[in-house]
C-alpha cells in the first residue's frame, strides 16, 4: 500500500510539473517580454499561473475522472488490473480517453469531441511556446559567442529539429514520449534549481523592495525598481531604464 501511494505521488508530481513548469526555467523567456515597472510584479503573475494550471485545471480534471469512475488501475509495469471501470479501454488508452469518458458521462455525445479539440489546441500552443523558448535561448547564445550577431543557419537548424521531434513523437508510443519528456524535464529542473538557489538572495531583495514601497502607500502602478541601492549588480536592463527615466 505504501509503495502504491508513493508511486501515485511521484507520478502526480511529474505530471503537475508538466502542467505548470514550475522550477523548469521556461518562465523567464516569456516573462522577459512583459512590460512591468518592477520585476516582483511579473513574479507574482508567474506564481499565480502555477495555482491556475495545477490546483484549478488539473485538479478539476482529476476530481471529474474520479467522481465519474472513468478510470482503470493497473499494477506498475504490467497489464494486471487492480480496478477496471472501463473494460473497453486498455493500458495504451490511459490519459485523454479517461477525460473524454468523464465528460461524456455528463454531456453524452459531446465529451470525446470536446476533449479532442481542446487537446489539439493545447498541443499546438505548447509546441509554439516551446519553439519560442528554444529560439530565444539559441539567439542569446549565438549572439553571446558570435560577437553580437545572430545566425539564420542556427535558427533554421532549430526549426528542423523541432519539426523532426514533433513528427517522431507522433509515430512513436505515448510511453516513449512520456519517458523522453520526464528525462528532459528532470535534467532541466535540476540545472534550474541550482540557478534558483544561487539567485535566491536577489529574489528576496526584489520582493522586500516591492513590499517596502507598498507599505509606503505608493500606488501599484507607480512602484519602480532601481537595482543599485539594493546592491544588485549586472541588472543592465533596469539600470538603463532608471537612467533613461532620470534623463527625461
Amino acid at each position: 500500500m505504501i509503495a502504491g501511494v508513493a508511486t501515485a505521488i511521484a507520478l502526480g508530481v511529474k505530471r503537475s510539473v508538466y502542467s505548470n513548469e514550475a522550477g523548469q526555467g521556461t518562465g523567464p523567456q516569456a516573462s522577459s517580454d512583459a512590460e512591468v515597472s518592477h520585476p516582483a510584479k511579473q513574479g507574482f503573475v508567474q506564481a499565480f499561473s502555477v495555482y491556475v494550471d495545477t490546483l484549478f485545471v488539473c485538479s478539476a480534471t482529476g476530481f471529474m475522472i474520479m467522481m465519474t469512475g472513468s478510470y482503470n488501475t493497473y499494477y506498475e509495469g504490467s497489464e494486471k488490473v487492480i480496478v477496471e471501470n472501463l473494460p473497453q479501454l486498455g493500458i495504451p488508452d490511459i490519459g485523454p480517453a479517461y477525460t473524454q469518458h468523464a465528460v461524456d458521462t455528463l454531456i453524452p455525445g459531446f465529451g470525446s469531441a470536446f476533449v479532442a479539440v481542446a487537446l489539439f489546441f493545447f498541443a499546438f500552443t505548447t509546441l509554439m511556446a516551446y519553439y519560442y523558448i528554444a529560439e530565444v535561448n539559441l539567439t542569446y547564445l549565438v549572439k553571446k559567442f558570435n560577437k553580437g550577431n545572430s545566425s539564420e543557419t542556427a535558427t533554421n537548424i532549430l526549426r528542423f529539429v523541432i519539426l523532426f521531434m514533433t513528427a517522431y513523437g507522433c509515430i512513436k508510443s505515448a510511453a516513449l514520449a512520456w519517458a523522453m519528456g520526464d528525462l528532459g524535464v528532470g535534467l532541466m529542473a535540476w540545472l534550474n534549481l541550482i540557478a534558483i538557489a544561487l539567485l535566491s538572495n536577489i529574489v528576496i531583495k526584489c520582493f522586500k523592495d516591492y513590499e517596502r514601497q507598498m507599505k509606503l502607500g505608493i500606488p501599484r502602478d507607480e512602484i519602480t525598481f532601481d537595482p543599485t541601492p539594493l546592491g544588485i549588480k549586472n541588472a543592465t536592463f533596469w539600470e538603463d531604464r532608471v537612467a533613461n527615466s532620470q534623463n527625461k
